[in-house]
């Protein structure tokens, strides 16, 4: 029924718009898109298996139609139409057609501009952020294919939130003293009421007033708050309450070929846990600071930047809306019986083997391409992680109990022939967590682009990328941690012919040590139940195939990639997955 009323409504806006397109009140875009493929595990974990699934086939065809109606030149609606059947689906068996998005946009006296509906915001890293654990910028354009994928699924669209509400806008010139006042208001609900488990609604809102003094200086106030709404649940057993103002600025001045540069952002946050029943009230109040100076030097050829911080972001500082993980790890709990005591993610290709005895972990194949591991709200508790993915920042500049120093550096040719940068983070905690002894952890980042073809003065385009991050943790004592890990990725990309692309691409994680993950209770508080994860694997992925560009947004892919997994610590589990990718992709 649901379907047949969508698919009426679609039919019914499609005709109406058909009459007005004449006069550019009504114009479309979309993305069609359509992925096959074949899935096989094999190794010693699968070898003596007579009941797991070891080969899969799946696939999806899906198009999304945007029908964007104009009506003045202070109101525009918007909606995206998605129709999707699933690969082997048959005389509509497995298809379903949805609102994907819908939103109103327009302006009040072309003064204030506001949109209404699916919404997407962002304002600071310590503020509204979602944080993308992408961690460098090159890698094989095979796997940027399936990320891009992963993202467009998930809304993340930079690092903003898709969140449901309203946005506000205006921007202010002035003849004197300032160049501009822009002001921003958003409010967005993040969590419907439920009435069975007694949870209330919980609204997010906030905004930012920002100060354009002159291109060389720029000031902002920015608040975020996180609230349960009384009153909206028979009887709420918790109701929490966050708050977070910040003030950030930017100045810069050039001399000659110079540009200096300054900036800094610092604040606090007020969080607050009530335990209604009990009476009961938790509150928490923290701050940071990070600010930093840097300078780039631009001659007529190439810019070079340097660029030098330190923050120190407090142990109980608490903002959900930028410390919330895009990911959602699965953390086992034991590692000698990783299948009684995790939560098995269904999401995963081939979730369980050895018999169904095992439960497969995430791995870097999974995060890029699988959709259903990301989150897509806003949580008050801190996620647990695996900390040989990200143990620096896990949950991204913002995350808490962390001191220290940041150093970047930046090249770029003026013809793009080289493009490269390098960071390196010297971070401790501010507070020792379990013990009095304070982590340490050291991190290395970077990579290269670098355009053979420009450099030879070739025609075709023939690209070369490498990317590296390395991580160590260390803490002394009887809780004692010793955690490194490596990722390297490496990409080439080959015009054979005019639109036809030959790729290939590699990307492994290597990680060994011991690290102590921790388990947060409702309020944020941590349990002091801590799993010692003694890690001890490898994993690496290796691709290749051809890409056919019909012209800019619209390409077909073929692409194989293989997924070798190791782990040392527990014996009989490793396997290889072996998977064949088909994608054409259409965009208008």
């Amino acid at each position: 029924m649901k379907i047949t009323k969508l698919l009426a409504i679609s039919i019914g806006l499609v005709a109406s718009s058909t009459a007005y397109s004449q006069s550019d009140l009504v114009n479309f875009s979309g993305l069609g898109r359509v992925n096959v493929e074949n899935d096989k595990i094999t190794g010693e974990g699968v070898d003596n298996d007579t009941t797991s699934i070891k080969r899969a086939t799946g696939g999806y065809t899906l198009f999304d139609l945007g029908i964007n109606v104009n009506p003045s030149e202070l109101l525009k609606a918007s909606v995206i139409l998605r129709a999707k059947n699933t690969f082997g689906g048959f005389y509509g068996d497995g298809a379903s057609l949805q609102i994907r998005q819908f939103r109103i946009e327009g302006a009040v006296g072309k003064i204030v501009k506001y949109q209404v509906g699916d919404i997407d915001l962002g304002l600071t890293p310590y503020t509204l952020h979602n944080f993308e654990e992408v961690y460098h910028d090159y890698e094989s354009d095979l796997f940027k294919i399936r990320r891009d994928i992963v993202s467009y699924e998930n809304f993340n669209f930079g690092s903003k939130w898709r969140l449901q509400g309203l946005d506000a806008k205006t921007t202010l010139k002035f003849a004197r003293f300032i160049d501009k006042l822009k002001l921003n208001a958003f409010g967005t609900r993040v969590k419907q009421a439920n009435f069975s488990t007694n949870e209330p609604d919980r609204l997010l809102y906030g905004g930012r007033i920002h100060v354009i003094q002159s291109k060389y200086f720029e000031i902002a106030g920015n608040l975020t708050g996180l609230s349960d709404v009384a009153g909206t649940a028979r009887d709420s057993v918790f109701q929490y309450d966050n708050l977070v103002a910040t003030t950030d600025l930017k100045g810069n001045y050039e001399v000659g070929k110079f540009e200096i540069k300054a900036f800094a952002e610092l604040g606090s946050s007020n969080y607050s846990f009530k335990n209604i029943k009990k009476k009961k009230e938790y509150i928490y109040d923290d701050y940071f600071y990070d600010g930093g100076l840097g300078v780039v030097y631009k001659p007529s050829t190439f810019t070079v930047g340097l660029e030098g911080s330190y923050r120190e972001v407090g142990a109980q500082f608490s903002s959900p809306a930028a410390q919330t993980r895009r990911i959602n790890d699965v953390v086992i709990i034991n590692d000698a019986n990783p299948l009684a005591n995790t939560v098995n993610d269904k999401n995963l290709l081939f979730s369980s083997y050895n018999n169904l005895t095992q439960a497969r972990e995430q791995t870097l194949f999974d995060r890029y391409t699988n959709t259903g591991l990301y989150n897509q709200s806003i949580r008050p508790v801190l996620g647990t992680f695996l900390p040989e993915y990200n143990n620096l920042t896990p949950y991204g500049t913002a995350t808490p109990n962390r001191k220290g120093l940041t150093v970047k550096v930046n090249v770029k040719e003026k013809e793009k022939v080289v493009v490269a940068d390098f960071a390196t983070e010297m971070l401790t905690e501010v507070l020792g967590e379990g013990t009095k002894e304070l982590r340490t952890f050291m991190g290395m980042r970077g990579g290269f682009l670098l355009n053979i073809n420009k450099l030879v003065k070739f025609k075709k385009s023939i690209v070369l990328s490498a990317g590296y991050r390395g991580e160590q943790t260390k803490r002394s004592g009887d809780a004692s941690v010793d955690l490194k890990s490596t990722i390297i990725d490496a990409g080439i990309t080959v015009e054979v012919l005019k639109g036809f692309d030959l790729i290939g691409g590699y990307k492994s994680i290597t990680a060994s040590g011991n690290e102590f993950i921790a388990n947060r209770n409702q309020d944020n508080g941590l349990t002091f139940a801590y799993l010692n994860r003694s890690i001890d694997k490898n994993e690496g992925v290796v691709t290749g195939g051809f890409r056919y560009r019909f012209n800019n947004k619209t390409f077909f892919t073929v692409n194989y990639q293989k997924l070798a997994y190791r782990n040392e610590k527990i014996k009989g589990i490793n396997y290889n997955i072996d998977q064949l990718f088909f994608n054409y992709t259409l965009v208008f």
